[in-house]
């Protein structure tokens, strides 16, 4: 059959199973046995797959006939457990002994399932709270067909317990059974449980499929290892194994674990189909299923993603035009597994957040009903229960510089930043979806992921892959990571310092990888303190390079603000704040002037262009606000950090501080917005740390304050009326500034303050565009 002529017939099948109505015609093609080998053994390739498919037929199928889309995706995921089954040893030695390869019609039957569903699933996201799609999706059993004599309705399935045990389910499903801390250990459960629990456990089971996405002699045994790692499945060694762990692949293998993590990468991405307001209070149900533990390989997978990550190297032998030889298939699996990780990273739940209840519901085999009932019993003991976990948790609680600093991938996306804080005298960014970071009961080391506790624990909403993430403490795991994060974001540094045009290309991943980095040093202190004492300068460089190259880019902005949250973070380590005094010898940044002195000299200028920058947009802009205030504090707030370790600043150092203290202290930048004065603050604050701590080695930086006596003054001087400060109009409050002595006077007047008045909205406290 040549390849038009299969597509044509894809295409028919696919129609008729649109048109048709299998909850009543019981003689429908798609009933039939041949019609689904059909639809698996057509070899099409991902590109013709999207085209056959259109979203038109995914919505109507999905809205009008449910049933029939229920049908499909059960035949989708039934078939990959027939093929996932083929590869346990208990198969094999069924089969006559010995090590069975997947054969060439099974291999292509397994892609063309992962990437159906790959086409499909964006659409059963697009509305994850409606009905339709909660039932089809999450409801135990899913729908059913009930005949009422004259007519046949499609209802959700009874719960379990009322559920006759002789029904027959619509189909056959061949499986393995469940894994190990799941509730689905036998075929009647796993038939019953929710289909996207299913399609979930068996993408991650194809992650790790003998001859299809790992090459290793011996079979998977069960039932599947779910909390240890199984180091002959392991894609890569490095983290959680040992770094030379001997390891087989070759681009079939990259190949097929590329199909899979997109699969797996779209079914993740559901918190992109809603409000980012509820990220938090209504977390995603795919993400709260995927990230509970319960899904076999759960640890290797944390393993391979993380080992494949930061164990690639973009240079390879270093010769110069090296990455036209590379292979792609390696560049485009590092891609995809540092965007799972970012997407697992992000998620951070919390028990009692709306979606914990789908997670009760697939562990204990009941329905959200039955799990909410559940619920209510067990709160009638909530203060003993909460007493119980605070004192299991009481180890583990983090202190100021391990706060968890959530929905960082939704930041970058959507540009959507608050204001700052300070805990225990040092300033961290609260981004719009804080929430303290909950950890397991129990301890744990070197990825090993905890045991569940006896307590009622095991219904709670967790995160393990960044219980494993928080878990790594190995010195050598932590130095092959941070070595592997730096070398891949350091390759946009590297292509700019080639005497050979384009003889290097930075990876086009390295925003990923950079987000990759501000989880693992905000879940990580282990790391970020590794990180912090002895990769300061590696890091720097680079983070800065991409920090001021992104400063005037609107396209970039999501880059500038990833840079600026790690190095806020990174600033409040004192190791890196004293590691800062090392001399600087590398290469001089793009608009960042000439000097001779340190790294903190280094990345004060690169925080001066990038301040400067962005005063200039904030101080023109006619809003009283804009993204440029936060982004000000930020970058003064790193320099406060580390102003107390700075032994010496260099001369041009010196200037630009003084320069940025005489722009901030200017009357129409203080009375422009209600918090603008907090730039002044910072500067300030650093110049006293540096008088307190660092005065021997700074004579320059008090000579150049000393010269700067009237930028003291005027600031010493300012005040805002005592009489008449203003009056009401409109629900408005009108503010008149006036200043002693006359110099500042006419400052004043010469900023446009009091050429005309300035009004607020008393109802929210904003500023508002003033007029006269």
């Amino acid at each position: 059959m040549g390849n038009s002529e299969s597509r044509a017939v894809l295409s028919d099948y696919l129609d008729e199973l649109g048109q048709c109505d299998l909850a009543v015609d019981t003689e429908a093609a798609p009933l039939k046995e041949e019609f689904w080998n059909t639809i698996f053994d057509t070899p099409l390739s991902v590109e013709e797959v999207f085209e056959i498919i259109t979203p038109e037929w995914v919505r109507n199928l999905r809205d009008e006939r449910p049933y029939n889309m229920q049908f499909l995706l059960r035949k989708i995921v039934g078939k990959v457990e027939e093929v996932c089954s083929t590869g346990l040893a208990e198969h094999q030695q069924a089969e006559g002994g010995g090590s069975r390869e997947l054969t060439l019609g099974q291999r292509t039957e397994a892609l063309q399932c992962v990437r159906l569903l790959t086409r499909i699933a964006p659409f059963l996201l697009e509305d994850v709270d409606a009905e339709g799609t909660l039932t089809l999706l999450w409801h135990a059993g899913g729908l059913v067909v009930r005949d009422c004599g004259d007519s046949v309705v499609v209802e959700p399935a009874p719960p379990p317990t009322e559920r006759s045990t002789n029904g027959k389910d619509e189909e056959e499903v061949n499986d393995d059974g469940g894994s190990e801390g799941s509730s689905v250990e036998d075929e009647a459960d796993l038939a019953t449980a929710p289909l996207m629990y299913r399609i979930l456990r068996a993408l991650q089971w194809l992650l790790f499929l003998k001859d299809f996405t790992v090459l290793t002699p011996q079979g998977a045994s069960l039932p599947l290892p779910t909390h240890r790692v199984e180091s002959g499945f392991v894609w890569k060694g490095g983290v959680g194994t040992a770094e030379k762990l001997p390891v087989a692949q070759n681009n079939e293998v990259l190949s097929a674990r590329c199909e899979v993590l997109k699969c797996l990468l779209t079914l993740l991405s559901e918190p992109l189909f809603q409000p980012i307001s509820s990220y938090s209070s209504d977390p995603s149900r795919v993400l709260l299923t995927f990230c509970s533990g319960d899904l076999p390989y759960t640890a290797n997978l944390f393993c391979s993603l993380m080992s494949t990550v930061v164990a690639y190297d973009p240079k390879g032998y270093g010769l110069p035009y090296g990455s036209a030889f590379s292979s792609g298939s390696q560049e485009a699996l590092v891609d995809l597994s540092s965007q799972v990780l970012c997407a697992v990273l992000d998620f951070n739940p919390s028990a009692e957040t709306a979606g914990s209840e789908m997670v009760k519901s697939h562990r204990t085999g009941t329905g959200p009903e039955e799990a909410s009932n559940n619920s209510e019993k067990e709160d009638s003991n909530t203060e003993e229960a909460a007493a119980r976990r605070s004192s299991k948790r009481s180890h583990f609680t983090p202190d100021d510089d391990g706060i968890h600093l959530a929905s960082v991938w939704y930041v970058i996306r959507r540009r959507t930043m608050e204001k700052y804080y300070q805990t225990g005298g040092k300033f961290l960014i609260m981004l719009f979806c804080y929430v303290s970071w909950h950890t397991a009961p129990l301890g744990f080391s070197s990825c090993a992921l905890p045991p569940t506790g006896s307590d009622g624990d095991a219904s709670k909403p967790r995160n393990v892959y960044g219980i494993m993430a928080k878990g790594v403490d190995k010195p050598t795991e932590l130095d092959f990571m941070a070595d592997g994060l730096v070398r891949i974001v350091a390759t946009v540094d590297d292509a700019k310092q080639t005497y050979l045009p384009s003889s290097r290309k930075p990876v086009p991943f390295f925003q990923e990888s950079l987000i990759l980095l501000w989880h693992l040093i905000t879940i990580n202190p282990a790391f970020r303190k590794r990180l912090c004492s002895r990769h300061t300068e590696d890091i720097l460089h680079p983070l800065l390079d991409l920090l001021v190259s992104s400063r005037n880019s609107q396209a970039k902005i999501g880059l500038l603000h990833m840079c600026s949250f790690i190095l806020l973070v990174l600033s409040s380590d004192r190791d890196f704040a004293v590691a800062l005094n090392a001399p600087f010898k590398g290469r001089r940044l793009q608009d960042v002037p000439v000097f001779t002195g340190t790294l903190a000299d280094l990345m004060t200028l690169s925080i001066y262009r990038v301040v400067s920058d962005a005063l200039f947009v904030a101080a023109t802009a006619k809003s009283p606000t804009t993204g440029a205030e936060s982004l000000i504090d930020m970058m003064l707030t790193s320099l406060c950090n580390i102003s107390a370790y700075v032994r010496s600043f260099c001369l041009e150092s010196c200037i630009k501080i003084l320069d940025l203290l005489k722009r901030f202290s200017k009357p129409h930048w203080l009375f422009k917005g209600p918090l603008n004065h907090n730039a002044v603050f910072f500067i300030i604050e650093s110049l006293n740390n540096v008088i307190q701590y660092q005065y021997e080695g700074n004579h320059q930086l008090v000579y150049s304050i000393l010269r700067h006596k009237e930028v003291f003054d005027s600031l010493k001087q300012l005040k805002v009326a005592d009489r008449h400060p203003g009056f009401r109009r409109g629900g408005r409050f009108f503010l008149v500034a006036e200043a002693e002595p006359f110099s500042v006077h006419g400052a004043l007047h010469d900023s446009g303050i009091l050429s005309g008045w300035r009004s607020w909205d008393i109802r929210t406290g904003a500023g508002l565009a003033g007029d006269r």
